[in-house]
């Protein structure tokens, strides 16, 4: 053996517990040389084994998580079939109940509609509301004075403003003249405390439902709640101003529209939110023209 073979293998031999020329050395170093001394094809194979066992781990790892994801995703599509399967028994009475709900409101306003309509011909104002008129300043940007030539509609507004005044509501329009800020107005603005104040003449357009200027008459409501539902006071002199519009042009209930009707808007708030609330009201405006009539009009209401 030369030298070189001699260092290769003295370098794969560990430190032996014996001295170095003594027979128990010799003895250990034949003992390794023949059982113990690991060969380069012994080490690759246990680095092979061990890339192996790191290799199945990550394998089980990824089972383990496909088996959850698959746990969970099947328990959501159970879930959503049970949920299913509850809203198709359940959905039905829902549906039945707000439809019987619907269907009852607009019974009763088919039959006062057409109780009203039995007795218009003969109705006469006597209890026509009471009201302020306040024109205000003819301009271009809230009272343009082109003229209303029919009327089709009459729409319910809130000022979107809680607290505010009838008068304050009428000097906002009215300053428009002034300030330039957009064009808007309204037939009618009611105050918190019944109050009436007329704005435009019922012969000129306002600047309200900009798809309807030209075929509506409309009527702020002043509010202080939170929800936007009006004062008691507000709400009966509403009442009473929509009866006598209805009844001076001949307008089925159904005339009477929430500017949220016409757009996006959530005008009057609280009765665009509450629909039994608004069937409620156009109910009261036909109970009200059962009792106390409003058919004809001064002209002097009509404008100047």
């Amino acid at each position: 053996m030369d030298k070189k073979s001699e260092l290769e293998k003295t370098k794969r031999i560990p430190p032996l517990p014996v001295e170095e020329g003594t027979e128990s050395w010799q003895d250990a170093l034949e003992a390794l040389e023949r059982d113990e001394v690991l060969t380069m094809r012994e080490i690759e194979q246990r680095e092979k084994l061990r890339a192996q066992k790191k290799a199945a781990k990550k394998r089980r790892r990824r089972r383990r998580i496909i088996t959850l994801w698959f746990l969970v995703i099947s328990g959501c599509m159970i879930g959503a079939i049970l949920l299913f399967w509850v809203l198709k028994k359940t959905a039905p009475v829902v549906v039945d109940y707000a439809q019987e709900t619907a269907n009852e409101w607009k019974e009763e306003i088919t039959e006062a509609q057409s109780e009203t309509e039995e007795a218009q011909g003969e109705l006469k104002i006597w209890d026509m509301p009471e009201i302020d008129r306040q024109f205000i300043t003819p301009n271009r940007y809230s009272r343009p004075g082109e003229p209303l030539l029919h009327v089709d509609n009459v729409f319910v507004h809130y000022t979107a403003n809680p607290g505010t005044s009838a008068a304050q509501t009428r000097s906002y329009f009215n300053n428009q003249a002034v300030t330039h800020e957009r064009s808007v107005s309204a037939h009618f603005v009611i105050g918190m405390e019944g109050e009436i104040i007329q704005c435009i003449p019922l012969d000129e357009i306002a600047y309200a439902v900009q798809k309807h200027n030209y075929n509506s008459i409309s009527i702020e409501c002043c509010y202080d709640s939170e929800d936007g539902s009006f004062r008691q006071e507000t709400y009966d002199s509403l009442t009473r101003l929509l009866a006598w519009l209805v009844c001076k042009y001949e307008l089925p209930i159904d005339a009477v529209q929430r500017h949220s009707d016409t757009c996006y808007k959530k005008c009057p708030k609280y009765y665009a939110e509450h629909d039994d609330k608004w069937n409620a009201l156009k109910f009261d405006v036909l109970e009200y023209i059962k009792e106390h009539g409003s058919a004809s009009v001064p002209d002097s209401y009509f404008g100047e």
